[in-house]
C-alpha cells in the first residue's frame, strides 16, 4: 500500500513538474524567439545600411576617380595652355635680341650700339633695319623682386627676321672684342654678349640648363627661336630642352658591377612587355627557349633574340613556330650573329625596312607596332659583331634613333626614330660593356648619346659573369615614358 501511494505521488509530482517546466520552457523559448526575431530584424536592418553604405562608398570612389581623372585632364590642359601662351609670347619676340655687357650712359643712342656691334661682326645694320631698341627698364631683365644689375641689357627689335638671324648667328665673332671696341673704353674691358629675348618661363629654364651644364660638364648650350639646346661635346648630338623633366632624363642611370637576378615586373594589359634572349643558335636551342618560356609562364608581347645564327643558307624557320607568336628574322651575312623577334599574334605591326639592315658590323631588325589610342612604338633588336668597328656601328645606330657606320650606322637609325616622335624600345647584344664607361671614350659617348635621345637603359648590372670578369653588354633601352614598363633583363642559352 505504501509503495502504491509513493508511486502515485511520484506520478503526480512528475506531472506537476513537467507542467511547470513546460510552462517555464515555453516562456523562455518565447523570449528567445522574440530575441532572435529582434536580432534578425536588426541584422537585416544593419545589413541594409551596410549595403547602402557600400553602394555610397562605391559611388563616392567612382566619383573620386572621375574627379581625379578630370583634375588630371584639367591640369594637363592648363599646362598645355600655359605652354601655348608662353610659346605665343616667345613668338612675338622672334624679331628681338638682347645685347648684354654694354654700360648705360645718359643720352645714349642704343641704335648706334647695335650698328657698331654689327660692324664688328660683319653684319651691316642700318636704321631702317631696326624697329626699336631700348634698355630693359626693370631690374635684372624684368624679373620682379630680383637684385638690380649694373648694366641693364639692350633689347633690339629688327624689322627683318633675316637680318636678325644674320646678326644672331654672327654673335660668336664677339669673342674677339670688348666694349672698348664700340667706343666705350673708359668703362673697362668687359665682353659683349648677344642672346635671344626669352620669356620669363624660358629664362628660368635656361638658368636651370646653365646650372646643369656646369654640374654635368656639358660643353655647349644655346637657343634658337626660344628653344634651348644642350650638347655634351663635339661627338654627341644636341638635346632639345623644353622642361626640367628633360634635364632629369639626360642624366644616365647609375651602373653597378654587382650581379643581378632579373625578375619579371608586373605589367598592365595596356603595357608592352618584352623578353630579350641571347640564344646562340635558335635551331640548336629552340626547345630550351620553349621550356624557358613555359617555366616563366608569362605572355610576353615581344620576345627578341640575338645571335640566332640564321643566315641566307640555313634560314629554315618552319620548325621554329612558337604557338601564339609570329616570327621575324634578320639573318646574318657572316657565320655567327643574326637577330629575330617573336611578336604575339593579334598585335598589328609592320617591318621598318628603311631601318632594318645586315652588314659586316651588325644586324638590326626594326618593326613598328601600331596603336589605335597611343603613339605607335618602334621596337628594334640589335646585334653587333664584337670584332666590328665600334665607331662605324654607333654612327649608323644613332642616325636611325635620331630619325625616330658601329658609330655611323647605329647613330643614323637612332636619329631617324627620334625625328618621328614615336615610342621606342630597343634590345639586343651590343657588345659594348657599359661598366667601362669611365675608361673607354666610345662607351661613354654611347651612354651619353642615348641619354641625349632620352633613351634609358633598364639593365644596370652585369649580364654575363665568369670567375674572372663581369660585363654588361646586353640591354633593353626605352624612351622614358609611363606606358612602357620593363619586363626584365636578358637570358642566355647555354
Amino acid at each position: 500500500m505504501e509503495a502504491m501511494l509513493r508511486s502515485i505521488l511520484d506520478e503526480i509530482l512528475e506531472s506537476k513538474l513537467m507542467a511547470i517546466l513546460s510552462s517555464i520552457l515555453e516562456a523562455k523559448l518565447k523570449v528567445y524567439e522574440e530575441s532572435m526575431t529582434f536580432f534578425n530584424t536588426s541584422f537585416e536592418r544593419m545589413k541594409g545600411k551596410m549595403d547602402s553604405l557600400e553602394k555610397q562608398t562605391k559611388t563616392l570612389t567612382q566619383e573620386n576617380d572621375r574627379l581625379r581623372s578630370d583634375s588630371a585632364k584639367m591640369n594637363k590642359e592648363i599646362s598645355e595652355l600655359r605652354s601655348s601662351i608662353d610659346d605665343q609670347a616667345q613668338y612675338t619676340r622672334r624679331e628681338c635680341l638682347e645685347i648684354r655687357g654694354i654700360p648705360g650712359r645718359a643720352g645714349e643712342d642704343t641704335n648706334e650700339f647695335v650698328k657698331k656691334i654689327g660692324a664688328l661682326i660683319e653684319v651691316d645694320i642700318s636704321d631702317t633695319d631696326i624697329s626699336v631698341s631700348h634698355r630693359i627698364p626693370l631690374s635684372n631683365n624684368g624679373e620682379a623682386g630680383s637684385t638690380p644689375i649694373r648694366h641693364p641689357a639692350i633689347v633690339v627689335k629688327f624689322t627683318n627676321r633675316r637680318i636678325r638671324d644674320r646678326f644672331y648667328k654672327a654673335r660668336t665673332k664677339l669673342k674677339s672684342y670688348i666694349i672698348r671696341d664700340i667706343g666705350l673704353g673708359r668703362y673697362g674691358e668687359n665682353n659683349i654678349f648677344i642672346q635671344e629675348r626669352l620669356t620669363e618661363v624660358k629664362r628660368k629654364l635656361f638658368k636651370n640648363c646653365l646650372k646643369f651644364r656646369k654640374e654635368k660638364n656639358y660643353k655647349f648650350i644655346w637657343t634658337y627661336y626660344g628653344v634651348i639646346y644642350l650638347r655634351r661635346n663635339e661627338r654627341t648630338p644636341a638635346s632639345r630642352i623644353t622642361s626640367v623633366r628633360d634635364l632629369e632624363r639626360l642624366q644616365p642611370r647609375r651602373l653597378t658591377s654587382e650581379s643581378t637576378s632579373p625578375e619579371i615586373s608586373s605589367c598592365s594589359n595596356k603595357a608592352y612587355s618584352l623578353r630579350n634572349c641571347n640564344i646562340r643558335s635558335i635551331q640548336a636551342n629552340f626547345d630550351n627557349l620553349v621550356q624557358f618560356l613555359n617555366d616563366l609562364n608569362y605572355p610576353f608581347n615581344i620576345i627578341s633574340l640575338s645571335e640566332t645564327w640564321l643566315n641566307r643558307a640555313n634560314e629554315q624557320i618552319s620548325n621554329l613556330d612558337l604557338p601564339g607568336y609570329s616570327f621575324l628574322s634578320q639573318p646574318t651575312i657572316q657565320r655567327a650573329g643574326g637577330v629575330g623577334m617573336y611578336i604575339k599574334k593579334g598585335i598589328q605591326y609592320s617591318v621598318r625596312h628603311d631601318l632594318t639592315s645586315s652588314t659586316d658590323e651588325s644586324e638590326m631588325l626594326w618593326v613598328e607596332i601600331e596603336s589605335a589610342r597611343n603613339s605607335n612604338m618602334i621596337c628594334g633588336v640589335v646585334y653587333r659583331h664584337p670584332s666590328s668597328n665600334l665607331e662605324t656601328f654607333l654612327n649608323k645606330f644613332y642616325s636611325v634613333i635620331g630619325k625616330i657606320k658601329f658609330l655611323n650606322k647605329f647613330y643614323s637609325v637612332i636619329g631617324k626614330i627620334n625625328q618621328e616622335r614615336k615610342l621606342c624600345l630597343i634590345s639586343g647584344d651590343f657588345n659594348i660593356n657599359l661598366l667601362n664607361f669611365d675608361k673607354h671614350s666610345l662607351t661613354e659617348d654611347f651612354i651619353n648619346t642615348l641619354s641625349s635621345f632620352f633613351l634609358e637603359p633598364h639593365i644596370l648590372k652585369p649580364t654575363r659573369i665568369t670567375n674572372h670578369s663581369s660585363t654588361l653588354i646586353d640591354n633593353i633601352y626605352s624612351l622614358i615614358l609611363s606606358n612602357i614598363k620593363q619586363s626584365v633583363g636578358t637570358y642566355y642559352m647555354i
